[in-house]
């Protein structure tokens, strides 16, 4: 019914809308190039757009998700598997030192998540917790919990997952996981500086977030400083509860 509800017409009059006016682009090009050659077709095809002084700007469309605890569960399918998303979500102040606090408490969220659903309780066979920082048009932290289960297990195994993130607000990471968070984040980061993906990102994204790119070497030491305490710290300030939606997914009776 959705797609039966797209015109072509104005499908097409919003590309046009949006490709009328270049002068609010930022164009951002890596990998192994001449310098000057690009020049050259960065002037015949860029410089050859049309541009005017009108800017694009971030619009709240005011859809957001519901405050206060949200519970669903949706019977549909045959095969006897059970699919677990909780999510939370709070306002979040979006900064380079927020976001590597994020990215170090997710590494140690998905260590324990793991040791106890998959291995301890031998519930599934992966678990996830995605976080998700964004700027504009609002500044907000979504972050979900994701794993496929039998249903049997289901409300067990989220209230193991509940019970994690509980320790990891009350308790400092012990040394094996912060030695593990300290490796892992160094060696991606290793990975990632040798791929144009990243430096697409990083370029782009500091450009839009009005970031200093330098504040990158900064990385490695702020990895090496952190302590145990401070994933507790960090768990305290992100692992927010008011906000939260338990959507379960179970076959049909």
């Amino acid at each position: 019914d959705q797609l039966n509800e797209i015109k072509l017409e104005k499908s097409f009059s919003i590309y046009k809308e949006r490709f009328s006016n270049a002068g609010s682009s930022v164009f951002v090009f890596v990998g192994n190039f001449n310098q000057d050659t690009l020049q050259k077709y960065a002037e015949k095809y860029l410089g050859s757009l049309p541009s005017s002084h009108l800017r694009s700007r971030f619009e709240d469309l005011g859809i957001n998700p519901p405050k206060g605890k949200v519970e669903k569960t949706i019977r549909m399918g045959q095969e006897p598997k059970s699919s677990v998303m909780l999510r939370w979500h709070m306002p979040f102040e979006y900064n380079r030192t927020n976001r590597n606090q994020i990215n170090a408490l997710n590494k140690l969220v998905n260590i324990r998540l793991r040791e106890v659903l998959r291995e301890e309780k031998s519930g599934v066979y992966g678990v996830s917790f995605i976080s998700s920082p964004a700027h504009f048009p609002l500044q907000k932290l979504d972050q979900t919990i994701y794993f496929s289960c039998s249903p049997d297990n289901a409300e067990m195994l989220i209230q193991a997952a509940l019970d994690v993130l509980k320790e990891i607000k009350e308790k400092d990471c012990d040394e094996k996981n912060l030695l593990k968070i300290k490796e892992t984040a160094i060696r991606e980061r290793e990975s990632y500086l040798k791929e144009n993906s990243f430096w697409l990102n990083v370029i782009s994204s500091n450009q839009q977030n009005g970031e200093n790119i330098l504040e990158l070497q900064e990385f490695n030491e702020w990895i090496q400083k952190l302590k145990t305490t401070d994933l507790r710290d960090f768990a305290g300030k992100y692992l927010h509860s008011e906000n939260y939606g338990k959507f379960v997914l179970l076959p049909k009776q």
